[in-house]
């Protein structure tokens, strides 16, 4: 009842085979490499160091959108749309936000309750987001143990494992292959902190080395 398909190269056959098995209830499961790096954990670890190196709004935006699950992403959305109004820097997390939650309007308009009331949302938001952001770049120390360990604790923070693994279930009816290889992506990236903490151990190296 099963059967397999062999070729040196099946990626110009791949959508046309997917498509015909779709076509004809036939299930199916390629065998291809999917990058670590184009994984949930891989892109907010990723995303973390980039924020060490140079905390700038695009890279916070992006670590939150990778699925860390700080915020949902209906949240994400009114953070970045508040971003983009009043062009937020990355150096302005850290602060409370005053201007409009309406955007460039008159000045009675920003004494309308209702704007109060969006705007203070938007600043719990903000706390909440850059919160553990701010713990991890106190954390990020010199050698790369410190600095693996830095990622690990914020994951903790974050609850990442769990979050990660409901990003996940979504996949699991619907891409079979997309599902496993999520499911396989938090223990290898695991792994691959481990191995660069057994290969460097605690030798000083710049957070762009590491980054790299």
């Amino acid at each position: 009842s099963d059967f397999v398909v062999i070729a040196r190269d099946t990626k110009p056959y791949e959508e046309a085979f997917l498509a015909a098995c779709r076509e004809n209830e036939v299930s199916c499961f390629i065998d291809r490499r999917i990058p670590l790096i184009t994984m949930p954990p891989a892109v907010a670890a990723v995303c973390a160091v980039d924020m060490a190196l140079s905390l700038t709004s695009d890279n916070i935006l992006k670590f939150l959108k990778s699925g860390i699950g700080i915020l949902s992403p209906e949240e994400i959305a009114t953070l970045e749309n508040y971003v983009f109004v009043w062009n937020i820097k990355g150096g302005d997390w850290a602060d409370e936000w005053k201007m409009s939650a309406a955007g460039l309007v008159r000045e009675e308009d920003d004494l309308n309750e209702n704007t109060k009331e969006e705007l203070k949302i938007i600043n719990d938001l903000r706390a909440k987001a850059i919160a553990p952001v701010l713990k991890f770049k106190k954390d990020f120390g010199e050698t790369p143990k410190e600095k693996a360990s830095a990622i690990i604790k914020l994951f903790e923070r974050c609850d990442a494992a769990k979050n990660f693994k409901i990003s996940a279930e979504k996949y699991k009816d619907t891409n079979k292959e997309m599902y496993g290889a999520s499911a396989q992506s938090w223990s290898m990236l695991m792994g691959a902190l481990d191995s660069i903490c057994a290969c460097f151990g605690d030798i000083q190296i710049s957070s762009k080395e590491f980054y790299n």
